[in-house]
């Protein structure tokens, strides 16, 4: 008898429904029994309607004004509430699991408590809202309006926020692990102590916002506006930061061990005691940074610099950054491949010394060797098409000799007395069999046998030029008095290491990582070999 009461009255409109019942309150206790599925009631006007625990489950609501309503306790879960009013509406608690709120109008409504999980809201209104201690999770907010809500909380884990304005939100202590934040704006949002582990935030503008504490390990910010942030001790171990903008921001005690921060922007920001172990840096602007000193070990305790803080410009001095490119070897690397790039290299510094060329690193490792160059910025472009264009093209004339010039470094390898061309012919280079190769004597020789390769009346030019460019690629190997004393720094170094009790694996990897770039001492260390692979696979 309720139930068909309360549908006519219903049926009557809003005031009369909400007249009743308040008057009627003990006969309708639980509005969840009345059964509405028979009731249009999408077609009634239900302002400040009072709903609260109403089952309106699947029910068709959109474009409905539920303006004020009182939906607490609803469950309003699969119901299409699509472009439906809901501004200032009571949702606390409300179950909207997989409802349909796609462009809905839910500005400064309650949804405190609310199950939104799997929940459609992309274009929804929900500035000022309240979603406080909301289930959100894999709910899709695409290009909401979000700004100043409350999140305060809130588990967003695996929600789609792309594009969706949360400028001046409130997310504090919320969960946002695996969200897609990408392009969001979050201007000036409150992110402090938030979970956003491997959260993409690519492109997104969170210029003032605050994210002391944050827990970004993983996360994809590159690209992103940064300036201003705070992100003071905020946790960025493995972030992706590349061509971030983070001019300004204050990144005191920050871990960004193993970041990615290459092209990014950083003048003008703090990092006092910030940890940068192992970081990408690879062109990143660091002009006017403030910083006392920083942490460069995995353990956040090896300080740099150890005694004293650092004077102005002095962090920008030792750490400034070179614009640099890649040229990568898309077919593999064969062994003479650096000597062809050593001529064009110096080609190219002969006719555009302002260019400042230098190599930097080559990669040999992987399906993919590159060489890594520095340039002055204004040349970067010039530059790669150059060393491109120009490397390609000597390449393609070179290779056509591959087998010749790959037989000559052998026998010049194996026969230093003596170079045998191809087709048999040998020239005794007289000094050559004194030649020492460990130190700077056997640049000397090597300076003999170039003479001596010019001189000779057997060779034509194109074999001179080839002996040639061998001799002063092997004459470059030959290590200055500085560089054996480091290199054999580098090998006492990890030796004594590796004789301690508890070896720091850290350190006797970099130091392995120098040994293997200088070929020349790994036979020094051969002995070594299987302690340093056990310690640290």
């Amino acid at each position: 008898m309720a139930s068909e009461k309360c549908l006519a009255k219903i049926n009557e409109g809003v005031d009369a429904w909400n007249q009743w019942r308040m008057d009627n309150w003990d006969l309708i206790s639980d509005p969840s029994e009345i059964d509405l599925s028979a009731t249009d009631i999408k077609k009634i006007d239900l302002r400040k309607a009072i709903l609260a625990r109403a089952d309106l489950k699947g029910f068709d609501l959109s474009g409905t004004n539920l303006e004020e309503a009182n939906l607490s306790m609803a469950d309003l879960s699969e119901t299409d509430l699509s472009g439906a009013n809901l501004s200032g509406a009571d949702l606390s608690k409300a179950n909207l699991n997989q409802a349909n709120l796609s462009e809905a109008n839910l500005s400064q409504a309650d949804l405190e408590g609310a199950n939104i999980s799997a929940a459609g809201l992309g274009r929804a209104n929900l500035t000022e809202a309240v979603l406080s201690g909301a289930n959100l999770s894999k709910a899709n907010l695409s290009r909401a309006k979000l700004s100043e809500a409350h999140f305060i909380e809130s588990n967003l884990e695996g929600a789609n926020l792309n594009s969706a304005d949360l400028s001046d939100a409130n997310l504090c202590e919320a969960n946002l692990s695996e969200t897609n934040l990408s392009d969001a704006e979050l201007e000036r949002a409150y992110l402090n102590d938030v979970n956003l582990s491997g959260a993409n935030l690519k492109g997104a503008k969170l210029s003032e916002a605050d994210l002391s504490g944050a827990f970004l390990k993983g996360a994809n910010l590159s690209g992103a506006d940064l300036s201003g942030a705070n992100l003071t001790k905020a946790y960025l171990k493995g972030a992706h930061l590349k061509g971030a903008n983070l001019s300004g921001a204050d990144l005191s005690e920050a871990n960004l061990m193993l970041a990615n921060l290459i092209n990014a922007s950083l003048n003008q920001a703090t990092l006092t005691g910030a940890r940068l172990y192992e970081i990408q840096s690879d062109g990143w602007t660091i002009e006017g940074v403030q910083c006392s000193h920083i942490y460069d070990d995995s353990s956040g305790k090896t300080r740099v610099p150890k005694d004293y803080d650092f004077e102005e410009g002095e962090f920008e001095c030792r750490f400034a950054s070179l614009p640099s490119f890649d040229y990568i070897f898309e077919n593999g690397m064969h062994p003479l491949d650096p000597f062809f790039m050593n001529q064009v290299i110096e080609e190219i510094k002969n006719q555009n010394p302002e260019y400042e060329l230098e190599v930097d690193s080559i990669q040999v490792k992987g399906a993919k060797p590159s060489v890594k160059f520095t340039v002055k910025n204004e040349y970067l472009d010039k530059a790669e098409v150059q060393v491109k264009s120009k490397y390609e093209k000597e390449s393609k004339r070179l290779n056509e000799h591959i087998d010749q010039l790959t037989q000559i470094l052998v026998n010049v390898s194996e026969n230093p007395g003596s170079i045998t061309m191809t087709d048999n012919r040998k020239i005794t280079t007289g000094n050559v069999n004194n030649a020492n190769f460990g130190d700077n004597f056997g640049a000397q020789t090597w300076n003999q046998v170039q003479s001596e390769i010019e001189d000779s009346q057997q060779l034509d030019d194109s074999d001179k030029e080839w002996l040639k460019l061998i001799a002063e690629n092997l004459k470059n190997e030959n290590l200055a008095d500085q560089d054996q004393a480091f290199t054999q720094a580098k090998v006492d170094e990890m030796k004594n290491e590796l004789e301690k009790e508890k070896p720091d694996k850290n350190i006797i990897k970099r130091a392995w990582k120098f040994l293997e770039a200088a070929a020349p001492t790994l036979d020094k260390i051969a002995n070594t070999s299987s302690k340093i692979a056990s310690l640290l696979s």
